[in-house]
């Protein structure tokens, strides 16, 4: 093992990528780190993202230590699909990002060169991430998110290992395409759970920091994520909620979350879940008055219990 420069295993997990995915690997093979291996795991696709996966691999494997694409013969989520590349992995690192994302090219240089001045007993590190959308094969790069990591503590690398699961109960702090995971600490916790189908990283975030581990935040853009017309969220825009997604997380939450929550997060969560309900059974899932008044009704109840928690101090 070389310590100075561990092996980091970069991820591409995939479905239906087949638009974007030979830039996602160009965006792996234009990395100024060295010691890398390469994982694509697709998840069933029906278009040609394999085709072109493999092809790629074929021709640029050698700047990898190692390169591979692992296939499944039936769809299983995004969890069970990163159980899969970390299953592969052999660094001491991985890199999990989608196939239609973008790693900037000092990527893994960054987590790498931040190592050695952060927390010890860590489990992950993440980043900056910068949105971007794609018009006629030109990129247009906007937001950078979170965005408040120069006035919250969460960003600060000084809080206990208590203090972060505080706040994470109360939501999840860390952007995904962030973030670089410790491989043994996560194959600890029993990986990715892929009973939240459609949600990969809150589950483990909080399995993580429940166990003891440590997360810490470096001030760099490590990657970037598309927002497409041809992603599920934009093509679903008239709707107000994914409900694939939701049904997972509310699951999550009342199963995992609740029982570690304050009453007044408890009660947050309990508005935030009948409002989902009501826009789904009685408004349909679309923008209508009933709706409209539901969203606004629900936003006015949690920041008023936000306001109280501010002025109560409770986390």
């Amino acid at each position: 093992m070389d310590k100075q420069n561990p092996l980091v295993s970069i991820v591409v997990i995939a479905y239906n990528s087949g638009e974007y995915i030979l830039e996602t690997l160009n965006s792996a093979y234009s990395q100024t780190y060295a010691n890398i291996e390469l994982i694509v795991t697709d998840d069933c696709s029906t278009d040609n993202t394999v085709e072109l996966a493999q092809e790629w691999i074929n021709v640029h494997s050698s700047r990898f230590v190692s390169a591979k694409l692992v296939k499944t013969p039936k769809n299983s989520g995004i969890s069970a699909n990163c159980n899969r590349g970390f299953n592969e992995a052999k660094g001491e690192w991985v890199k999990i990002i989608a196939g239609d994302d973008l790693l900037e090219p000092s990527s893994i240089q960054c987590y790498m060169e931040a190592l050695p001045s952060l927390p010890s007993n860590l489990a992950l590190i993440h980043g900056l991430v910068q949105k971007f959308t794609s018009k006629n094969g030109a990129n247009t790069f906007t937001d950078v998110w979170p965005l408040d990591t120069k006035t919250n503590s969460f960003y600060s690398n000084r809080l206990s290992n208590k203090e972060i699961l505080a706040i994470m109960v109360d939501g999840n702090r860390i952007a995904a395409p962030s973030i670089l995971y410790n491989r043994t600490a996560v194959e600890r916790v029993g990986g990715f759970d892929d009973r939240y189908r459609f949600m990969e990283d809150y589950p483990l975030h909080i399995a993580l920091i429940s166990n003891g581990y440590n997360v810490a935040f470096i001030d760099k853009i490590v990657a970037c994520y598309r927002v497409s017309d041809s992603s599920i969220s934009h093509r679903n825009s008239q709707r107000i909620y994914s409900t694939l997604y939701l049904d997972s997380y509310y699951r999550f939450i009342f199963e995992k979350i609740y029982p570690l929550s304050s009453f007044a997060n408890k009660l947050k969560h309990k508005v935030k879940y009948l409002t989902y309900k009501a826009v789904i059974k009685v408004g349909g899932n679309k923008h209508n008055f009933f709706t409209y008044c539901v969203l606004k009704l629900s936003t006015l109840i949690t920041r008023t219990i936000d306001r109280v928690k501010r002025v109560q101090g409770i986390a």
